[in-house]
């Protein structure tokens, strides 16, 4: 593959002039060289540009569709060159629907049992998972099905139920009952997840938003501030005395682990899994 065509596919999968010149150790100044050089050869505009951002044409995806096929395996065969698999780190991307507390917990189980996971939770887009298919050493978790591509596997399985933790209590409490939902920019997709989940047993959710970490939000629950969904699994290794379990049993986790079909990352793919199913 060209040098040109190379850096138009780093400009693409970018879509930011700085980005992809970091990305290829150069300048801006050659990049855009290049760039209107094969707008020359081409015979037609690749990018609307907006300030550092790019915009790309319908002639832009369709010279990026045709590279694609050899620039993911000049990548794969560049990064067999380079890896040695017995010290590879893999790079796990969490989904929004992996619980914040959850993922803080695992990157804490991560360590202790020192293995080389780099995490990262984020809602990914569609030119991110196209990205997956030339990065072997690199996994998605998601809790929901999601849009993949051709090149990457899915393993997918039934973990345990959602229960809801509650204050042990002898009178009914009188009101909406209180929730607690993690704060952040897709709080609403958590709430509504929430109310999905609670639908069949007829509860109507009031929420608390909240940034606690695990054990801060169990004292609270304790405390009868309000209540909160877990999976039975975490439910079981943290309960607090004093704290009551009620199980959901229409609604459990669904898991869902995206990767790369390279054989040599397998082993990794296969730790990262079974550290997950003693949780959920």
């Amino acid at each position: 593959m060209s040098k040109k065509m190379r850096y138009f596919m780093v400009i693409m999968r970018n879509k930011n002039f700085g980005k992809a010149a970091e990305e290829l150790c150069i300048t801006r100044s050659p990049l855009s060289k290049v760039l209107t050089e094969l707008e020359m050869s081409l015979g037609g505009k690749l990018f609307s540009r907006k300030h550092n951002d790019l915009e790309p044409t319908q002639l832009a995806w369709d010279c990026y569709n045709r590279c694609l096929p050899a620039y993911q395996n000049l990548l794969a065969f560049e990064d067999s060159l380079r890896t040695n698999p017995h010290d590879t780190q893999m790079l796990i991307y969490f989904d929004i629907s992996v619980p914040q507390i959850l993922f803080h917990h695992l990157q804490r189980v991560f360590q202790s049992e020192n293995l080389k996971f780099e995490t990262h939770r984020t809602q990914l887009t569609h030119e991110d998972f196209s990205a997956l298919t030339y990065q072997p050493n690199t996994a998605v978790l998601a809790f929901r099905p999601l849009d993949s591509e051709p090149g990457l596997q899915c393993d997918s399985w039934h973990g345990c139920h959602h229960v809801i933790l509650r204050k042990r209590m002898t009178d009914t409490p009188s009101g909406k009952p209180k929730f607690f939902v993690w704060r952040d920019q897709h709080t609403a997709l958590y709430k509504a997840r929430i109310k999905n989940i609670l639908g069949p047993k007829g509860i109507d959710p009031e929420f608390i938003e909240h940034n606690h970490d695990l054990f801060t939000l169990l004292s609270f629950v304790r405390a009868g501030k309000g209540m909160c969904v877990s999976s039975e699994k975490m439910a079981q290794i943290f309960r607090l005395e004093g704290i009551e379990v009620e199980h959901i049993e229409t609604s459990y986790i669904r898991c869902f682990v995206y990767h790369h079909a390279d054989t040599r990352q397998m082993s990794l793919i296969n730790a990262f899994k079974d550290l997950l199913v003693e949780f959920v």
